[in-house]
């Protein structure tokens, strides 16, 4: 079968398999960090906003959310829009900032190191951009 999700899915699982190996000292997965550093650009937006940019349901979202929160990673509270929705400020604890720190040198290495053995992959890159703007547009 030539399936573009399968081959994607097993893709991310090795990557992902590998960078937790790398990430993982510091306390948190390579899932958990990516989640971490994305939101600290989302603040302020919904749950299904933030998901959508994300590329996740709302309730994964805020099962992942509730894990680091209960962690002492994050603290979440929420406050209501001039627009009457409800917004969730995301803010990284002093814990969470120290892990974060962590885990973003432990991903530069790793990330060199990945760079280094499969090379940059530029085309693969701007592909897989494109490909994601494509499937939100088809979604």
């Amino acid at each position: 079968m030539d399936c573009i999700g399968a081959k994607l899915r097993k893709a991310s699982r090795l990557i992902t398999r590998w960078m937790n190996d790398e990430i993982i000292p510091c306390g948190i997965s390579y899932t958990q960090l990516n989640l971490l550093v994305e939101l600290t650009n989302l603040s302020g937006d919904t749950l299904t906003e933030s998901g959508w940019k994300l590329g996740m349901d709302r309730s994964t979202l805020t099962r992942n959310l509730l894990v680091l929160r209960n962690q002492g990673i994050i603290t979440i509270s929420r406050e209501a829009g001039s627009d009457r929705r409800v917004k969730n400020k995301f803010a990284l604890t002093e814990k969470g900032h120290g892990i974060v720190s962590d885990g973003v040198k432990r991903w530069e290495k790793a990330n060199n190191k990945l760079l280094e053995s499969v090379g940059k992959c530029e085309m693969l890159r701007a592909d897989l951009d494109w490909f994601s703007e494509q499937m939100r547009e088809f979604i």
